[in-house]
């Protein structure tokens, strides 16, 4: 049985935003350079390109974004202490004015193996801007089960 936890993250958004509906995952992995759980709204390339090099993802991956009708959303777990874990957004709704986000983060159940090695897992996608300047983050913490 998965057992589900919620937190709640606030971002303000500097630009004037339309109303969004696509989400599309870019790219995820489980080695960032990010140690902290941390939610990162992206409005430019040159911003894009910076939160790919600090990460050593090659840039050179991804065909250019069009940030005139384009948000970038990246999602980084943080460090965690063996493999099994994970980070990816769940839904994306529009309520009052706000642009709201669910993410799942995963955690291997007791039963799970996992590799012995630290970890960072991170999802990063694209999505059509918001019709809001604010971005709300839900949290859900995700345990799951591996006696199947």
């Amino acid at each position: 049985m998965n057992k589900f936890y919620f937190f709640i993250a606030l971002i303000t958004l500097s630009s004037s935003l339309l109303h969004g509906q696509e989400l599309r995952l870019i790219t995820e992995g489980s080695n960032s350079a990010e140690t902290t759980t941390k939610y990162v709204t992206i409005n430019s390339q040159t911003e894009f390109n910076l939160l790919l090099s600090n990460n050593s993802i090659n840039t050179k991956q991804f065909a250019k974004i069009d940030f005139n009708n384009k948000i970038v959303i990246a999602v980084f777990r943080g460090q965690c202490p063996s493999g099994g874990y994970g980070i990816r957004i769940k839904s994306i709704t529009q309520e009052n004015n706000e642009c709201i986000i669910e993410v799942i983060l995963s955690d291997p159940g007791k039963t799970c193996r996992k590799t012995m090695v630290l970890t960072q897992p991170f999802a990063i996608y694209t999505m059509d801007k918001p019709s809001s300047n604010t971005v709300l983050f839900k949290e859900y913490l995700e345990i799951k089960n591996c006696n199947q």
